[in-house]
């Protein structure tokens, strides 16, 4: 039977969602369709924006796994200013979110940032892989 990708869905950033993946690419996939000129509905735009939003809503319970995700393609992805705490990563996912709610107004160099972390969110959660292979070795009982 073959498995069909569903459409993602709001929940924030987590490492084991595919659809995040999914949506980084369809977002970064907009921006070059208004970065050339063509009509974008930003769906899944503004989609990752209210993902962002929700995954650092209360800095104070904020998941590992998503800390690990954004910092890391934030990284790759060289966004400017600097992140070394939680309370930078927020300030960073308020920035981006920023960025991407209002994709349609921004600069030729404000696209190419959000573009960038796009590629690379979607990067970083395809690269990913939760062992799912237990090792059993004899000696152990």
């Amino acid at each position: 039977m073959e498995e069909s990708m569903s459409a993602p869905t709001e929940s924030g950033l987590n490492l084991e969602d595919r659809d995040v993946a999914l949506l980084a690419i369809q977002a970064a996939d907009e921006i070059d369709e208004l970065r050339t000129g063509k009509a974008s509905s930003l769906s899944a735009v503004r989609s990752l924006a209210v993902r962002l939003k929700d995954t650092f809503a209360d800095e104070r319970h904020v998941d590992s796994g998503a800390v690990a995700l954004f910092y890391h393609a934030l990284d790759d992805s060289q966004w400017p200013g600097k992140t070394a705490t939680i309370q930078d990563l927020v300030v960073r996912a308020d920035e981006v979110a920023g960025h991407l709610e209002h994709a349609d107004t921004a600069l030729a160099g404000g696209l190419e940032n959000v573009r960038r972390f796009c590629l690379a969110l979607a990067n970083v959660v395809i690269g990913y892989r939760q062992s799912t292979y237990t090792v059993e070795h004899d000696f152990r009982s």
